[in-house]
């Protein structure tokens, strides 16, 4: 092959990157979403909304950041450069950071409601686990006793006045919940999230391999806080 037609990683990179920053992908990514988002409220199909929050996750955060700082295959000098590049995500954009999460609890709920069995449910699953896991995990934690506020059910239905005002202009002292976890602001939160998906699994699914497999990396992140021993797995 002609050396001209072999690009490095770095030239991969940035091409990568002129192609996403173009306008025209902009445009298309936008009427794709809210394609997605007309579609996902019309329908009386939960998979066609599922996979509407999974691409309005996935579009804010990387499923490979995602398991980088979770430790699944990774090295702790990714991990590390990871969450500081997300905790600066959530820093710097708050309000993405905030709708990303609800993005996350609402898939959440949808699949932890019913029996999975597609091989695409175990994905969609993993993301919005981590994207709560990773949110939890590098928000400061608050005692419930600290949380004057009025309580916010992530996933449950909230008008569209309630979302937009939650996430633009937050009550920091409220509390969080999300069905099956409680409060995710607290010290306990990322653990409990993490055996709540696992027991998702458990429950009348189909016996995809890809299930197990991420069953394993739940328990042991709920054990030791990464998945970074899991790295041959």
């Amino acid at each position: 092959m002609d050396a001209s037609f072999v690009m490095t990683n770095t030239a991969q990179t940035a091409y990568s990157q002129s192609i996403l920053g173009h306008s025209i992908y902009t445009k298309w990514r936008g009427s794709t979403v809210e394609t997605l988002q007309v579609l996902s409220q019309s329908s009386k199909d939960p998979m066609l909304s599922d996979l509407y929050h999974h691409l309005m996750i996935i579009f804010h955060i990387p499923l490979k950041s995602l398991c980088t700082v979770a430790g699944w295959t990774a090295t702790e000098d990714a991990i590390l450069a990871t969450k500081k590049e997300l905790y600066k995500w959530m820093v710097d954009n708050p309000q993405a950071a905030r709708k990303t999460l609800l993005h996350g609890a609402i898939l959440f709920k949808s699949l932890r409601s019913r029996p999975l069995i597609t091989y695409s449910e175990a994905h969609e699953l993993l993301v919005a686990t981590l994207t709560i896991w990773t949110y939890t995990s590098l928000h400061p934690s608050r005692s419930e006793d600290t949380l004057t506020g009025p309580k916010i059910y992530l996933d449950r239905h909230m008008t569209d006045d309630q979302e937009r005002s939650w996430i633009l202009s937050p009550n920091g002292d409220s509390p969080l919940y999300i069905s099956g976890v409680g409060c995710i602001l607290n010290d306990s939160a990322a653990v409990r999230v993490l055996l709540e998906a696992k027991n998702c699994f458990t429950r009348k699914s189909h016996p995809w391999g890809i299930y197990h497999q991420i069953m394993t990396v739940f328990e042991v992140m709920a054990s030791s806080g990464t998945a970074i021993s899991l790295d041959q797995f």
